[in-house]
């Protein structure tokens, strides 16, 4: 929640994609779709698919990448995002064997620790 509330904030960008409707397009947990979609209305920005992304998805699955989890890299690798949260441990150990990404493939809660740590006082 607190990445969410920064994004809301505007001091973070969260960026939507074509990928990421479609998935929550297949949601069949009705209440469930409803609280994404919340939540996902603070993205400022969506990331269209198109041919080079196609290219890049494709270039990425020879690292066992799920076909989603390559698009979504490829789309974050596209825009120049900085960072990829995610949860799946796969996607974060398999992106982590590609060598020449811009974009971090991180988990949400370590990554917002380490981007916060300097925030706190004791």
């Amino acid at each position: 929640m607190k990445i969410l509330y920064r994004c809301q904030e505007e001091s973070w960008q969260l960026l939507g994609s074509d990928t990421i409707d479609l998935e929550i397009s297949r949601t069949s947990d009705l209440d469930k779709k409803q609280k994404v979609l919340s939540l996902y209305s603070t993205a400022s920005f969506k990331i269209g698919f198109n041919a080079e992304i196609e290219l890049l998805a494709q270039s990425y699955q020879q690292y066992d990448l799920k076909l989603f989890d390559s698009v979504h890299l490829a789309c974050a690798e596209y825009a120049h995002v900085d960072v990829l949260l995610t949860t799946d441990k796969s996607f974060l150990y398999k992106s982590q064997q590609i060598s020449n990404l811009h974009t971090k493939v991180e988990n949400p809660v370590n990554w917002l620790m380490e981007v916060t740590s300097n925030e706190f006082t004791y």
